[in-house]
């Protein structure tokens, strides 16, 4: 509904329609200075269907300004033995390039897309980790770019890897 700081999704309902505990907070909106009487959130996109999303998920977007200079939000009610792949991807219709900017805050590296005239659900900014109770992301719109935009953040929840272990055995007398 907006990009305001606050609680914006609590124990989200997964594709099975049963609750998840999974939860979306702004902590820092994304659009910075301009215009902050307004909501952060548009909508008027023509993009249609992407991946798994209909028109409908595609119309609306939170957009991120480049004065937004600690913009974040909180993915929340993560179980740490589970592994997640989170997504987020974004378009707006027009034709210039309009990238955002997107890192763990415990991480060092930013990544990005172009959401202008997004169309491609793979050209998105893809996070995979284990062993969290609650993610915080930072979100940024890099000099030269006007916008960048968040219209979907998919989140899979998987089992983690095993990863074999070979023992080393000792036998001493």
């Amino acid at each position: 509904a907006d990009g305001l700081a606050g609680l914006k999704v609590a124990n989200a309902v997964n594709t099975g329609n049963t609750s998840s505990g999974i939860s979306l907070e702004i902590i820092n909106r994304i659009d910075g200075t301009f215009n902050i009487s307004g909501p952060g959130t548009n909508t008027g996109n023509t993009i249609g269907a992407v991946g798994d999303y209909g028109d409908d998920a595609t119309t609306d977007f939170a957009f991120a300004h480049p004065s937004a200079t600690n913009g974040q939000w909180k993915i929340g009610g993560l179980n740490p033995a589970k592994q997640y792949s989170i997504k987020f991807w974004g378009t707006r219709s027009v034709a210039d390039t309009r990238v955002i900017e997107i890192k763990r805050n415990d991480e060092t590296t930013w990544l990005s897309y172009d959401g202008g005239n997004n169309s491609n659900f793979n050209q998105a900014a893809v996070f995979s980790f284990t062993g969290q109770t609650e993610m915080i992301f930072d979100i940024r719109v890099p000099a030269g770019s006007s916008f960048g935009y968040i219209s979907v953040v998919d989140i899979n929840i998987g089992e983690p890897a095993c990863v074999p272990v070979n023992p080393t055995i000792s036998i001493v007398a």
